[in-house]
């Protein structure tokens, strides 16, 4: 967790010496947990295990964070320390999302082709990596829902104070989420946030192949920008793409965003501590994130609200950190 900490608060702030800090942290956790799996007394216990998943976490965030590829994309790392042990639904909602860290890289990679076919090329193979990815998502769930029975979560009214809430006007979540677990809690709001990253990605690939979208003022030209206009003629000539389901699903996005903020009473109620918090902020960030697409939206200053809350209330000091910063991104799209 200091690791995790110390890089998310040096990524925010710009501050390079806590994100080397938090690197270092990271090295030092993970000669640890060699140490403890080379120990027969240790490397069965619950607490190594933990470790484990911690740091698994803890690259998946960072991959996503800075587009870059991951090693634990890789078939080898996915499933040669399991030949013994059986994968939980975390560890496998994981496997997905270094794969999708994969895809982002090479998205951003594909821009400096050397010519506007072999863009297209890359984007129609990145785009069917997504939709193929997608379906692992829907494979997942459906695994999720028997090795771990539903109800997963249900409704209730929500009881969640919140200093956007007008006390004459409506909630802008008047139903919040309740869960049989923290773990189960958890498992879900990371499948909404990469659910997110990868519709969002879907939908940025889909759109610079149709060559919808126009070059942006707020970074120098290269040579993308101009294959965009060729790429749509590239497609008609030997292509059909049918817009994929999100496209196809206005708000489905957003969505996905509410299901986030209606967990957060659940994630921020004294029963789950600070560690309800922590774990809900890589899903809250997403959510965040998607909103902020809709600048004057009620939802955007209540999520805000409620990273302010952790700092708080909670202890958790770099959530007004996250909240002020947006994702390290690149346009995908061009």
């Amino acid at each position: 967790m200091a690791a995790i900490s110390l890089s998310v608060i040096g990524n925010a702030t710009d501050n390079p010496a806590l994100t080397i800090e938090g690197s270092k942290k990271y090295g030092q956790a993970l000669w640890e947990l060699q140490k403890a799996l080379w120990d027969k007394r240790l490397m069965y216990k619950d607490e190594t295990l933990a470790a484990c998943n911690a740091l698994i976490l803890y690259e998946m965030i960072q991959d996503i964070q800075y587009r870059r590829a991951s090693s634990f994309a890789q078939p080898q790392w996915q499933s040669s320390p399991y030949r013994k042990h059986i994968k939980g639904p975390d560890q496998k909602l994981y496997d997905i999302g270094f794969e999708l860290s994969t895809i982002i890289a090479d998205a951003d990679k594909s821009k400096f082709m050397s010519s506007s076919q072999a863009f297209t090329s890359k984007r129609l193979t990145l785009l069917e990596d997504c939709q193929k990815l997608n379906g692992k998502m829907d494979t997942w769930f459906e695994c999720l829902k028997d090795e771990i029975p539903p109800p997963h979560y249900w409704p209730e009214f929500s009881n969640l104070q919140n200093p956007v809430d007008d006390h004459e006007d409506r909630k802008t979540y008047p139903v919040s989420f309740r869960f049989p677990n923290l773990f189960i809690a958890k498992v879900l709001l990371d499948y909404w946030a990469l659910s997110i990253v990868l519709h969002s990605t879907t939908i940025q690939l889909y759109e610079s192949l149709m060559g919808e979208i126009g070059p942006r003022p707020d970074r120098p030209e290269h040579p993308a920008d101009g294959w965009r206009a060729q790429a749509r003629a590239n497609l008609s000539e030997s292509h059909t793409i049918p817009p994929p389901k999100v496209a196809q699903t206005p708000g489905m996005i957003r969505s996905l965003a509410d299901n986030i903020a209606q967990s957060m009473e659940y994630c921020l109620s004294k029963d789950m501590g600070v560690l309800g918090s922590q774990w809900a902020l890589f899903s809250l960030r997403a959510a965040l994130q998607t909103y902020r697409y809709f600048p004057d939206s009620k939802q955007l200053l209540w999520l805000q609200a409620v990273h302010d809350r952790i700092s708080d209330e909670k202890g958790v000091k770099f959530s007004k950190v996250i909240a002020a910063k947006s994702w390290i991104s690149r346009d995908t799209s061009a």
